[in-house]
């Protein structure tokens, strides 16, 4: 089957990543990529890979060359289903067009994201997405938390709307499980540094762990937020307990230095691909009660729910953690791993291809 794939701009974020390695993992399915904005480090690595990707450089105002050039691809490489993932409104407008005019191949809407974070809470972006979710031939959704938000604001059958999780490529587990601590003991977050993710949380958690105890919070990811936490670590004075690693490449080997990786959101998550890493690789995860993500953690068994924006809560947990014996965090390390092999690409292609190809 040939799928288009719409996307804004070749960043490093989650969705994009996602696409690469939907890309290189295919194997019933021939994926193209269309970068609709501009290119970026993800889009240059879907070119050293040979995938088919081009970007084409438009401007936000060329909505009717956009849909004349989707036109063209799914003629000259016969294909049979488009899948919008960026929620950008020229990309959206521009499927409208495809949609009202030109039926050959069928469109799909890959949620990423809750409906409010979709649509920003702006009535214009919500009369356009309602429009595309409603007339488009099928929705995937990340989460049952992402499919709830989209049902609870627009009216869409259950058959239509599919919820595909998001995968990871896993890597071979050759993990020892040991259950032993670092000392001091190596805390990780890993992410966008925004003010949803909830850095500012873990921060002032740390600061009220046990000083008998000695921890280091190592931050990994970048954004604008990143200079008022550095202020905030400065202000609580913990700058030798903390270090900001900016983005990273190779996140499974920060993720197995770590001995437990907290992950702080105070918004609802659609869903928490980093806790997938994460779990991937053995480790505890502490993350909040919020969206997607009790989707993934069954608290006390495969690793803690805590609820969000509570540093208290967290800090305790922290050092809960810290003081179970070797013996109870083997059990919850071997928990994550079976409970990460859930979310693999594979599972993911399996289902993307089934749904496609019934709609």
């Amino acid at each position: 089957m040939n799928i288009l794939n719409l996307e804004y701009a070749g960043k490093t974020g989650g969705i994009e990543k996602l696409c690469k390695d939907i890309g290189n993992t295919a194997q019933k399915d021939q994926h193209y990529f269309l970068f609709v904005h501009e290119g970026g480090i993800l889009y240059d690595e879907m070119k050293k890979d040979h995938l088919k990707a081009e970007c084409l450089k438009l401007d936000n105002y060329q909505i009717g060359r956009l849909y004349r050039i989707i036109t063209e691809y799914v003629s000259k490489f016969d294909i049979e289903a488009i899948i919008v993932h960026h929620s950008a409104p020229m990309i959206w407008l521009a499927i409208e067009l495809y949609l009202r005019h030109n039926k050959r191949a069928k469109v799909y809407i890959y949620a990423h994201n809750t409906y409010q974070e979709i649509t920003a809470r702006k009535k214009m972006r919500e009369c356009i997405y309602n429009d595309l979710l409603k007339h488009s031939d099928g929705i995937i959704a990340i989460s049952r938390w992402v499919k709830h938000t989209i049902q609870k604001n627009v009216s869409i059958s259950d058959e239509k709307i599919k919820v595909i999780y998001n995968g990871i490529i896993c890597s071979e587990d050759n993990n020892e499980y040991t259950g032993r601590l670092h000392r001091p003991v190596e805390i990780i977050y890993v992410g966008r540094l925004i003010e949803k993710k909830g850095v500012q949380v873990l921060l002032n958690a740390a600061a009220k762990l046990n000083p008998k105890q000695e921890y280091r919070i190592h931050i990994v990811g970048d954004g604008d937020y990143r200079k008022k936490l550095e202020e905030q670590v400065k202000e609580l004075g913990i700058q030798q307990m903390v270090t900001f690693w900016g983005t990273q490449r190779n996140i499974s080997e920060r993720l197995g230095n770590a001995d437990i990786f907290v992950h702080p959101a105070i918004w609802e998550e659609g869903f928490g691909i980093s806790i997938i890493e994460a779990m991937s690789c053995g480790k505890i995860c502490i993350a909040s009660r919020k969206g997607a993500i009790p989707e993934i953690i069954d608290d006390g068994v495969n690793g803690f729910l805590v609820e969000s924006n509570k540093e208290d809560e967290l800090s305790k947990k922290i050092m809960e953690v810290s003081k179970m014996t070797d013996e109870q965090r083997i059990i919850i390390e071997e928990n994550a791993r079976k409970r990460a092999n859930d979310f693999t690409i594979d599972v993911l292609q399996e289902k993307l291809h089934d749904f496609l190809r019934r709609g």
